[in-house]
């Protein structure tokens, strides 16, 4: 499963996913022309799926999961800004700079 949309992620998964495996990506893509490995999909007999993840349908469990700590979000956290640098942790996100995951902004600060 590829989350992150990036070229070079999706391409990953491509090569990572097991022969007559399924990558499925589930982020947003800004490229309206990935270039395909067809040939390496054809040789691995992959299926390739692409959809985006229904928040409406999926949160509700995963907040009962997190509730019961059957899951824990917060490991892909790795910044923290209050909500007035949202400019600032918006552009460390977008440079991929510092180790960054996910950033949370805080209304509060």
């Amino acid at each position: 499963m590829e989350a992150v949309g990036s070229d070079a992620t999706i391409e990953l998964a491509l090569k990572a996913v097991r022969q007559a495996g399924r990558a499925s990506v589930i982020a947003v893509s800004h490229n309206k022309a990935f270039p395909f490995h067809m040939g390496l999909a054809q040789t691995k007999e992959l299926e390739f799926a692409v959809g985006l993840c229904s928040i409406h349908y999926e949160l509700p469990p995963l907040i009962a999961f997190a509730q019961a700590g059957r899951i824990q979000p917060e490991v892909v956290v790795s910044h923290r800004f209050p909500l007035s640098q949202g400019p600032a942790a918006y552009e460390l996100f977008a440079d991929r700079s510092d180790g960054v995951r996910k950033i949370l902004l805080d209304p509060t600060g």
